[in-house]
């Protein structure tokens, strides 16, 4: 093998392995949540929360409002990377915790840079919670 090949093969697993472990430290989702939070960010940066639309997807999704805005529910799985101050710090709220599953309360104009989370393992929007009466 040539040096100019052998150099080459280097680089290109280097860049492999590093594409690799950026993926890993992203929380998987769905492709319904990622429709979801696609759809709830694109809306609330439209009419500001202010629409009929806004008014639909809030019946149906767990969006609640909150002293500053709105935020969207998830549960989430935390791995061995989990930092309760890193969410808090970044203005996401944590709410029950049981083992490693826990609810999060995400401002919407947070939700673009939810992929880029360090320390959850799984991430999904939560159901909505209705009455019973």
């Amino acid at each position: 093998m040539k040096k100019s090949s052998l150099y080459q093969a280097v680089i290109f697993s280097l860049i492999v392995l590093s594409c690799n472990i950026s993926t890993l430290a992203q929380p998987k989702m769905t492709s319904e949540t990622r429709g979801i939070i696609k759809i709830v960010a694109e809306e609330y940066k439209i009419s500001n929360g202010q629409s009929e639309n806004w008014k639909d997807l809030i019946s149906v999704y767990p969006i609640y409002k909150t002293g500053t805005g709105f935020s969207l529910s998830f549960l989430a799985k935390r791995n061995n990377q989990f930092n309760e101050s890193d969410l808090l710090n970044g203005g996401i709220e944590i709410g029950s915790q049981i083992g490693s599953i826990l609810t999060l309360r995400v401002p919407i104009n947070l939700l673009t840079g939810l992929s880029n989370l360090v320390g959850l393992e799984y991430l999904e929007v939560a159901g909505k919670v209705t009455p019973d009466l």
